[in-house]
């Protein structure tokens, strides 16, 4: 009897994988990985949309969480976005995930969402280091 040989076709982060990066690594880690499944399933034209979107999206919310008055609710505010990453990226990828892991593809461990989280924090830190030290924040 011989083994029969599985094809990985892609990687892909699952649904509350990009929840969790998005907790963690705010806005830009979850779009991060919206994009790769995009780009790993060869849907280009919605990848270059999810890089574009990253432009708007990211200071957008930097820019609410810096203008919105202190409260006790700000510990919150991760867990707001994860829940919206959550809801949009079932919306847009839920059924292509479904449909690429049927047909061979794998998921990223977690110890992958942690490096997306970590870079994406390494990029927003020296991003916003300088214009904190401009705008005296």
């Amino acid at each position: 009897m011989s083994e029969q040989q599985v094809i990985v076709k892609s990687y892909l982060y699952s649904i509350p994988q990009i929840a969790i990066a998005t907790f963690f690594g705010t806005v830009l880690a979850g779009l991060i990985c919206l994009a790769h499944n995009y780009r790993a399933t060869g849907q280009g034209k919605q990848f270059n949309n999810v890089i574009k979107s990253i432009l708007i999206v990211v200071p957008a919310v930097v820019y609410l969480y810096a203008t919105i008055p202190d409260s006790s609710y700000d510990r919150l505010w991760p867990v707001g976005m994860a829940v919206i990453m959550y809801f949009v990226a079932n919306k847009l990828q839920g059924s292509m995930i479904k449909v690429e892991t049927n047909n061979n593809a794998r998921l990223f461990s977690y110890w992958r969402v942690f490096a997306v989280v970590v870079t994406s924090l390494f990029v927003l830190l020296a991003l916003l280091v300088p214009v904190m030290m401009i705008f005296d924040f």
